[in-house]
């Protein structure tokens, strides 16, 4: 993807230097690169069901949401250094692939992968607490609240951009 993204730069400075109109990426390279990352997707898939919270043993013995919930909470601590250590892993190994000047931006964009809102909820609830900072009437009533006033608040809902 580095290489690709560098040619493109390359390529870019050429036809400026040039005065010539930009070419474009092969589309048999960002065919390869898609089958790459494929690859890549169902290998990081794997790992991760393969380590999964729940054992299939642990999960025959749930009966009920209530026990499958507490038995992944029970496990938090266990995912947590799973998925640091994948993401320490996945650098250092990615690290011998790349030239020297590429590690920051590999570090980057792993980290993005890894620490993305798909992969974090701290993240997703430290944002959520700053959208309902700034957007007080997301709240939701502590107390009963009239008519008049739920509608008010629905009102200004929809005033908030997406």
């Amino acid at each position: 993807m580095f290489r690709l993204e560098n040619k493109q730069q390359v390529l870019e400075q050429e036809a400026a230097s040039r005065k010539l109109p930009v070419p474009k990426v092969l589309p048999s390279e960002k065919k390869k690169l898609n089958e790459k990352a494929k690859k890549m997707a169902q290998a990081y898939s794997w790992i991760v069901y393969r380590n999964k919270s729940i054992s299939d043993t642990d999960m025959k013995d749930c009966s009920s949401f209530m026990q499958y919930k507490s038995k992944i909470l029970a496990n938090q601590k266990t995912d947590s250094c799973f998925y640091e250590s994948l993401f320490v892993f996945s650098t250092r190994t990615l690290k011998d692939a790349f030239e020297e000047a590429d590690y920051m931006k590999l570090e980057e964009e792993v980290n993005r992968l890894f620490r993305s809102n798909a992969f974090n909820i701290t993240e997703r609830n430290i944002k959520e607490k700053e959208r309902l900072k700034m957007y007080p009437q997301l709240k939701e009533p502590t107390g009963p609240e009239s008519d008049d006033k739920m509608l008010k608040r629905l009102q200004m809902r929809l005033r908030i951009p997406k």
